[in-house]
């Protein structure tokens, strides 16, 4: 059996060299290319479809001499004179084929692993292996179903194309018009992996029809390998020789390129049907255009051009005003900055170390605008300057990577009044019980026991103790000594701190110690403003499928009550109902997650940060 899976395998092996290669070449293109990916609504579709062609190719490619290859190529006696069984020889060859196409996709995500390191982003949470596993396990099953359909036509030999287009075609026609049994056995339904909040949904009923599918069709395909023989063979070959068959060739032949196009008429219907709307209007996407700076590379949609252009018109100096505080020298080349492209929600920004994401439709001011610029921007040089330090130890320094941008940028592009915003945030959530430095220090202890967003204002706090204690040139002393060749390796948490700061002549203790005291004090000049929170608790019961939350508090309600759900790598956020619960069905709740309630002020995001809070930690029952 292991040798004639063996012999399988080198056969189909120019079949994995050329998926490697496509693969490969996909890769290097996307990291070759100057720009950022643009990303629209559409995006998980139009890569949906992308995969579901080039998957769908190789299966064809595949399936299509898997089996009647031996019979074409005469070795079918040879096999049937060794002692297996045509069923083993079967199975051998079906699993040689799924190994080949599943090897192509175990490919594709590891180069997603290695992509997601390489574009590791400031706001960047860990790799989702959970939802990405189970859209690899649909993917999977969705190469399992197409192997099947092209191994059964296969039998169909030098018709196999055209067969192939009038399948395609017709199942087409049944999909725009919702014949809805379709849906189950559209393979394209498990390319598009169902995501709440990054955490991917199975598709059991899908799953359930095409692997059913898979083995009725395999099933047809065994018995009909098991009928091909020497009659089938003389059969074939004295119907091939009659006058009739060369008329069927030739139709044949004129008929294979109408039907494909039949088939890519019938794709592009389907696909107008299915484009999202607004109103009776399909919504179109934007042509893109680009312009340069002397430090930047923009691109941006053309419907934004205007606003784009009253950006690009401040960002050089923007630049300059980053690079001057920290002593940096710029970069080498331009930083690209998308302005087209979304990012993820509840941020005005991203940054991937050399390119920034800001949306321009998330309706910001010109005056954001710039502040969120000068914010990212910060995080370029941050990089920059620590020679990535910063991001090898993020674990320990995401709250000064924050801190130093929300510094920088509230120092330079913000207002007094956004200034305030900020400190007020920092000083009702420290009211509620302050944060020490060593889990301000490590990423993993804050989330655990804070909100996670605190590393906004705390860190700007932290920032600005440095500089009054030190002076304005102390961050960008303090990212070289990150930097310097003789850093210790295997610090983290305050330890790593204490060590870069003594390179450097400072005193870790004397910062924090600043850092104390400025939260004391924001806590006593805000006491009024934080009088305003009354202190959350809540009860937690289960009944007829929904965790339900019934939040009790004191005092008047200045805000919204709302729920804050991080069930995977987001922050889903409910607001209560009319009866002041706020309620999860169980089945949205099925892994483990954390939820705080919070009064939502109109401030910004970081507002909503567990001010007062109680927690919820469950898997199937919810406990208070």
């Amino acid at each position: 059996m292991s040798e004639l899976l063996k012999k399988e395998l080198r056969a189909l092996r120019p079949m994995m060299m050329l998926m490697v290669a496509v693969t490969a070449a996909t890769f290097i293109y996307s990291m070759a290319d100057e720009f950022p990916d643009i990303s629209s609504p559409s995006s998980q579709e139009s890569s949906a479809i992308g995969g579901l062609i080039v998957l769908g190719l190789f299966s064809a490619m595949t399936g299509a001499g898997l089996l009647v290859s031996e019979s074409g190529d005469g070795t079918l006696l040879f096999l049937d004179a060794l002692p297996v069984s045509r069923t083993r020889i079967f199975r051998t060859k079906i699993a040689a084929g799924i190994a080949v196409l599943i090897a192509a996709l175990l490919l594709d995500f590891s180069l997603d692993v290695v992509s997601s390191v390489m574009e590791h982003q400031s706001t960047s949470r860990p790799f989702p292996w959970g939802a990405e596993s189970l859209c690899l396990a649909q993917q999977s099953i969705a190469a399992i179903y197409l192997l099947s359909v092209a191994v059964l036509l296969s039998f169909t030999r030098q018709w196999f194309t055209l067969v192939v287009g009038f399948v395609v075609w017709g199942f087409l026609l049944l999909r725009v018009n919702n014949v809805a049994w379709t849906a189950l056995f559209d393979p394209y339904e498990l390319l598009v992996c169902s995501c709440d909040n990054l955490h991917a949904r199975f598709a059991w009923r899908h799953a359930a029809a095409e692997l059913s599918a898979s083995a009725v069709l395999l099933a047809i395909a065994w018995f009909c390998f098991q009928s091909l023989g020497d009659r089938i063979q003389h059969a074939t070959e004295r119907v091939s020789r009659l006058r009739i068959a060369d008329v069927l060739r030739c139709i044949g032949i004129v008929l294979v390129p109408v039907v494909w196009i039949a088939v890519l008429y019938s794709v592009v219907r389907l696909a107008k049907r299915d484009k999202p709307r607004i109103g009776n209007r399909a919504i179109e996407e934007k042509f893109f255009a680009t312009s340069q700076t002397k430090r930047f590379d923009f691109v941006f949609r053309e419907s934004q051009r205007k606003q784009a252009e009253s950006l690009i018109a401040k960002a050089d100096e923007i630049h300059d005003q980053v690079t001057a505080y920290l002593g940096a020298s710029p970069v080498p080349g331009r930083i690209v900055v998308d302005l087209g492209s979304s990012v993820v929600r509840h941020a005005a920004g991203q940054t991937t170390w050399t390119k920034i994401r800001i949306p321009l439709g998330l309706g910001l001011s010109l005056h954001e605008l710039q502040a969120v610029l000068g914010h990212e921007t910060t995080h370029v040089y941050i990089e920059q300057v620590s020679e990535g330090a910063m991001l090898r130890n993020f674990g320990s320094a995401r709250f000064f990577h924050e801190g130093l941008a929300t510094f920088i940028e509230h120092k330079f592009f913000s207002t007094p009044e956004e200034r305030l915003r900020m400190r007020r945030l920092a000083a009702a959530a420290s009211s509620r019980g302050k944060v020490p430095f060593e889990t301000l220090a490590s990423n993993t202890a804050l989330g655990k026991e804070r909100d996670g967003n605190l590393v906004y204002p705390l860190g700007e706090i932290f920032c600005q103790a440095l500089v009054v204690t030190y002076g304005d040139d102390a961050p960008g002393k303090l990212l070289r000594a990150f930097a310097r060749p003789d850093a210790p390796s295997g610090l983290d948490g305050a330890a790593l701190w204490r060590d870069a700061m003594q390179s450097c002549g400072f005193d870790l203790e004397r910062v924090i110690a600043a850092y104390d005291t400025d939260v004391d004090r924001a806590i006593k000049e805000e006491a009024a403003f934080i009088t305003k929170f009354p202190k959350l608790t809540a009860r937690v019961e289960v009944a007829d499928g929904e965790i339900i939350i019934r939040p009790e508090f004191k005092g008047a309600v200045p805000g919204k009550i709302v729920c804050m759900l991080e069930p995977s790598f987001d922050i889903k956020i409910l607001t209560a109902n009319d009866d002041r619960t706020i309620r999860i069905l169980r089945s949205h709740s099925r892994h483990q997650c954390r939820s705080a309630l919070a009064m939502n002020f109109p401030l910004p995001l970081q507002t909503v940060s567990r001010l007062g809070h109680v927690r919820c930690e469950h898997e199937n029952q919810p406990s208070a």
